[in-house]
């Protein structure tokens, strides 16, 4: 019997976060308050790995520094808990999808209304866009200092981008196609 993708993924991909973040903070070599745009390369994969935990983390930190509570003391605890939790929330989905698609041959947005499917899947096309930018953004960042390192986040957040988009346009189209013969047989 196979091990279930939803709790697989997310422990395995928190193991690995966690573990990259370890490599990331040993191994600083950088200015604190730049490690977002020269950041440690470890973390920065780990990053790229979970690339649209960086959106969630994005928000989190945003309403946390909303808040004013930046400087705190536990920022630096918070900040890297957002996002192994994000990573969790992600894998997770991932590992659900995974599940379904095993047992029933059908994805996690097929489960929902077709107003809340087509709400979602345009979400999920912006958030891929948002990811392809951010992956532009990330080469043209660090490009000059590791091409190596430049092309592996890149790629990362371009594939997470490209994975996005054409898993809900093809949702979406699935989804078009089936109310057009929905439509084309009860005019029959």
């Amino acid at each position: 019997m196979r091990a279930s993708a939803r709790v697989t993924l997310p422990l395995v991909q928190i193991v690995i976060a966690a573990t990259l973040f370890i490599v990331g903070h040993y191994t600083r070599t950088v200015v604190p308050g730049r490690e977002y745009y020269y950041g440690e390369a470890a973390t920065r994969v780990c990053h790229a790995l979970n690339a649209p935990v960086m959106l969630f983390r994005f928000v989190v930190m945003g309403l946390w520094n909303a808040a004013d509570l930046t400087g705190s003391s536990v920022e630096n605890v918070v900040d890297p808990g957002i996002f192994l939790v994000g990573v969790a929330l992600l894998w997770y989905l991932v590992g659900t999808t995974i599940d379904l698609w095993r047992q029933k041959h059908i994805v996690i947005l097929a489960t929902l209304p077709a107003w809340a499917r087509v709400s979602l899947g345009l979400f999920l096309i912006i958030v891929g866009i948002l990811l392809g930018i951010m992956g532009i953004g990330i080469w043209n960042l660090i490009r000059w200092k590791s091409v190596l390192q430049a092309t592996l986040e890149a790629s990362l957040y371009e594939l997470w981008a490209l994975g996005l988009i054409a898993f809900c346009a093809y949702d979406l189209l699935h989804l078009v196609r089936a109310k057009e013969e929905a439509q084309s047989n009860s005019r029959t």
